[in-house]
């Protein structure tokens, strides 16, 4: 059995907070949690799964409560130390491979391999915002661990996601470093060093990752993982502008038709439009992308008080009392509204109970 530990013991960045402060791996990203990511991954391996938490901790046993206890363990942190301290509490002799998986971290590919000993990494300037290294045949010879440096230089970081063939040596690779710590050093990524020195590791460059852990990376985690759900959406990543385009011409083109003929005085509930074709040829939309939470979102995955959800229906009430000023008339209104928020629904529902995304989402192990 594979063991996935994720580490997730602080709260996200202060600038992430507007929805309440939560650990990392129960960060909501496009109407799901981080943590329903990290474990669809993992989902044709055997595998568990220890969540370590620490500042509101409690938030992650009712997020996570949904899953098999057998299958997703939490771990409650009584003192927050450094991240090596984080890993180790989980870590045991007797286990053989493990993957170490940041709570803010989701790499969008395979990422196990059971027989090496591998780091996910990318290539970016080094910075403060992550931490960089540098490596001779699988042995890490230089730790850069959030540091800025002055002249502009691309070097290997640490994606978050490792996997470590030999627990006890690991384990004794971080007791090292705890017991010798070099200064600005976690003694996680001293350990790491340490451990490639018998171990040496492989590594895997990926493209296909996310980061929750710093704001402007959120907000383009979103758009990445919209991109990749939907097949007809792409992204202007720089200019904020969404394209949609779609196999089902006739309701497609409804739906554009729809937000043109909104009243000008009530346009301020939608995207912008940019371009548009109702040809029926080659339809499509391009618009402002909102990178906003969802109210679905903020009840489901939020920590919100009672004055936020107050001032939240409040604006809620505005828009429906700014909308009664506009009625329809004609045959065939019920029935269409019925079309739209029961027949549509149930048709949505029906789709997606036959995606295996569905199914990762809601099943027990």
């Amino acid at each position: 059995m594979l063991d996935v530990i994720i580490p997730s013991a602080k709260l996200i960045p202060e600038e992430l907070q507007k929805i309440g402060k939560l650990p990392a791996v129960i960060y909501p990203v496009n109407q799901r949690i981080v943590f329903d990511y990290i474990y669809n991954q993992y989902r044709n391996v055997d595998s568990r799964f220890t969540v370590i938490g620490g500042e509101n901790c409690g938030l992650l046993y009712k997020a996570l409560s949904r899953y098999d206890s057998n299958k997703v363990d939490i771990m409650n942190l009584d003192t927050i130390s450094d991240l090596g301290h984080t890993v180790y509490v989980a870590l045991k002799d007797e286990q053989e491979t493990v993957v170490i998986n940041f709570g803010d971290t989701i790499v969008l590919e395979d990422v196990y391999d059971k027989n090496t000993d591998a780091i996910f990494c990318a290539l970016d300037d080094v910075s403060s915002t992550w931490t960089f290294f540098e490596e001779e045949e699988g042995i890490l010879t230089q730790i850069y661990d959030k540091i800025n440096i002055a002249e502009k230089i691309q070097k290997k970081l640490f994606v978050g996601v490792f996997r470590i063939s030999n627990v006890k040596d690991f384990r004794e690779s971080l007791e090292y470093a705890f017991d010798n710590p070099i200064t600005d050093i976690s003694s996680f990524y001293t350990a790491l060093q340490i451990y490639s020195r018998r171990h040496p590791f492989s590594f895997v460059y990926t493209d296909h990752w996310l980061d929750i852990g710093h704001a402007d990376k959120y907000y383009s985690s979103k758009l990445e993982v919209n991109a990749r759900e939907f097949n007809h959406i792409s992204i202007d990543k720089n200019r904020g502008i969404l394209r949609k385009t779609s196999d089902n011409i006739e309701k497609f083109i409804d739906e554009i038709k729809w937000y043109l003929k909104l009243p000008s005085d009530v346009e301020y509930v939608r995207p912008r439009i940019f371009e548009y074709s109702t040809d029926y040829s080659m339809p499509y939309i391009s618009m402002e992308y909102y990178a906003y939470h969802t109210i679905h979102e903020l009840y489901l995955y939020g920590d919100l008080n009672r004055n936020q959800w107050s001032d939240i229906f409040k604006r809620i009430r505005f828009v429906l009392q700014d909308f009664s000023r506009y009625s329809v008339q004609g045959e065939g209104i019920l029935d269409s509204l019925s079309d739209i928020y029961i027949n549509k629904t149930i048709e949505r529902v029906n789709e997606l109970k036959k995606s295996s995304e569905f199914i990762s989402f809601f099943e027990k192990a």
